[in-house]
């Protein structure tokens, strides 16, 4: 048991009642339905990390719902209560349904994933594209935690972008992060500031400070994050 949260390990009595919240932040659950793998993070209600988990993409709809559910259930029994989630995903959202479109997997499209694990756990559920996580993610604790707002392309299987304006989270692009792109940052944004209309420009470019793994970090935080 080396390595893990001992909050993992609080006993709990076993009953046929669904797990309550605690007066403390509960723990996380962030879930990043990539293009080519699933990502979920664990973390505590103060942003510190429990546990991380990635396989790929199962190809199947109902295996990722699956996958969903057992991440979930495995969190509130370890924790001994019922842990929020967030799940991002690199597609087009519809708020009337709550399913989505335009992704590479195709099997999730137009599926009313939001509705979906509620049917199997007593899970209230946050969905947003994967750059508005990766810019919450950011936002934070991490590489945007100076800046006012922060916003997050995501260059992967996709491309698209987020904004969090004052810790704000704010739908607007669609597009996939820059978090796997090497080389001078510094120098990228030179060549903004060269051709910005606004003069000076101002702004900075940095690398994300988990990599591909924000985007999950900032599904969990969703609960934590304005709106």
């Amino acid at each position: 048991m080396s390595g893990l949260h001992p909050r993992l390990f609080t006993p709990v009595e076993k009953s046929a009642q669904r797990p309550a919240r605690s007066a403390v932040a509960p723990s996380a659950l962030g879930i990043d339905l990539g293009g080519t793998k699933i990502e979920t993070v664990v973390l505590t209600g103060d942003g510190e990390l429990i546990r991380r988990q990635r396989i790929l993409d199962p190809g199947e709809y109902a295996a990722a719902i699956r996958t969903i559910a057992e991440r979930a259930a495995s969190t509130d029994a370890a924790a001994g209560e019922a842990c929020t989630i967030g799940i991002g995903t690199p597609r087009s959202l519809l708020p009337r349904s709550g399913g989505v479109r335009d992704g590479n997997s195709t099997y999730f499209n137009r599926r009313p994933l939001r509705e979906d694990p509620i049917v199997a756990l007593p899970h209230e559920l946050r969905l947003a594209n994967d750059a508005s996580c990766l810019a919450v993610s950011e936002a934070r604790n991490d590489a945007g935690a100076v800046a006012g707002s922060v916003f997050a392309r995501v260059i992967g299987t996709g491309v698209e972008d987020g904004i969090v304006p004052d810790g704000r989270i704010s739908d607007i692009v669609l597009g996939g992060g820059m978090s796997e792109v090497g080389g001078p940052y510094p120098r990228r944004a030179e060549v903004i500031r060269h051709h910005a209309s606004s003069n000076p420009w101002k702004g900075r470019i940095v690398p994300a400070r988990w990599g591909d793994a924000s985007g999950a970090r900032g599904a969990a935080r969703f609960w934590a994050a304005k709106s």
